[in-house]
């Protein structure tokens, strides 16, 4: 091969890295699966991928999420209201101040697992209740003068033009309930969240109008599915998604040198322990039946994903609250997969 050769071959490998990167940079649409602990992990993936160029924050259309997702979901459109910008006049999206709340807070004082709470667990269905998503968010969004126990889908989606499309399930006959602006303009934001996130046992049920809701995970774990509909009906392209997925099978993954494990020692099996199992096998076992799998066509254009094999165990809550950490090792756990994202 001569010289003409491996310039043309360059060209080409350059021109297609360029395809690619352009393809990406026009990100609309974001999809996060439940994740309980992982969220740490899916900011890391959305922190990289925006400082990297990947995707722009700031250019979302829409946030279709389940439970962790939707807490994930709703401080990504926030942070998008009154954005500090540079010298230059473009937006700057506040990593840091983020990251040094979700690592450095004291969650430990807004998750106390005592005794009383164990107790009041079997009359109020759930060991924390609605109070304990108020305090997770109330400090960021008071900093844009916002308060979190007031403002309402609408209002949230008039200030940040963001569509949030959190999936929820109704006990009483059991079926997938996908909260909207469109659908419930009037509920809260919090109630909204509550109604995505509430984790059996964790948390209890909402309430609203005496019909109770539980947490989205149990029958969308990811709103893959769901989010390429909607564009379909939209007439938004495919590639213009991104999705977050945490994996459901396995606990463990080997980890490359270059990341840094996870503490996986073994510990009792607890009550968290034995419901998470439970759920776990429930939701794979149902969602055969309810939902294909993410799995696309050579014909179809595909979202771009990354998905998040376990590392830890995802009720492992109470180790992750305790630890700075920890927590920090599961947002650079993100960052970790970015890089092999780009690498692919």
């Amino acid at each position: 091969m001569d010289i003409s050769d491996t310039d043309t071959n360059d060209n080409i490998r350059s021109d297609t890295e360029n395809v690619a990167e352009e393809a990406l940079s026009g990100i609309r649409h974001l999809v996060m699966s439940s994740g309980v602990i992982y969220g740490f992990t899916f900011f890391g993936i959305l922190k990289k991928m925006h400082q990297t160029g990947k995707i722009n924050l700031f250019d979302l259309q829409s946030i279709h999420a389940t439970s962790v997702g939707s807490i994930m979901g709703t401080m990504m459109a926030l942070w998008t209201i009154s954005p500090t910008l540079d010298a230059s006049g473009e937006k700057i999206f506040e990593w840091d101040i983020l990251e040094n709340y979700m690592v450095h807070r004291p969650w430990q004082h807004v998750f106390q697992f005592s005794l009383q709470n164990m107790i009041n667990c079997y009359q109020k269905c759930g060991i924390f209740q609605k109070d304990i998503i108020k305090d997770i968010l109330d400090s960021l969004f008071r900093s844009k003068d916002l308060d979190i126990a007031t403002i309402t889908m609408q209002e949230f989606f008039d200030l940040t033009h963001i569509e949030l499309f959190f999936f929820t399930v109704e006990l009483q006959q059991f079926k997938i309930v996908n909260i909207s602006h469109h659908t419930h303009p009037n509920w809260c934001v919090l109630d909204a969240i509550y109604a995505s996130s509430c984790a059996p046992i964790l948390f209890t049920p909402h309430e609203n109008d005496s019909i109770k809701y539980t947490d989205g995970g149990f029958l969308v774990h990811y709103p893959m599915n769901y989010c390429l509909q909607w564009c379909d009906e939209h007439e938004y392209a495919r590639d213009t998604v991104f999705g977050i997925h945490l994996l459901s099978h396995g606990v463990v993954i080997p980890q490359q040198e270059s990341v840094v494990p996870l503490r996986t020692e073994s510990k009792k099996f607890t009550l968290l322990d034995y419901f998470y199992t439970l759920t776990k096998h429930f939701y794979q076992i149902y969602s055969q039946f309810t939902e294909a799998g993410t799995s696309y066509s050579h014909q179809e254009i595909q979202p771009y994903e990354i998905n998040v094999p376990p590392t830890l165990h995802a009720m492992d809550v109470i180790t992750v609250v305790r630890s700075h950490e920890e927590r920090q090792k599961l947002i650079e756990y993100g960052y970790s997969l970015v890089r092999g994202f780009c690498e692919t």
